[in-house]
């Protein structure tokens, strides 16, 4: 699987759990924007792990 594509359904993914979660909320300071962006920064190097 393509990098790109990893990090495309682990987001979508991601969101989709967001938007069933009351408390995740999207905006730029909330614990849950944190997160995805720590997930942002780590997936290029998952692709070495495959």
């Amino acid at each position: 699987m393509y990098h790109g594509q990893l990090k495309n359904i682990l987001l979508l993914s991601l969101r989709f759990i967001m938007d069933k979660l009351s408390y995740a909320s999207d905006s730029s300071t909330s614990a849950w924007n944190t997160y995805l962006q720590q997930i942002e920064r780590v997936a290029p190097y998952l692709r070495e792990l495959t």
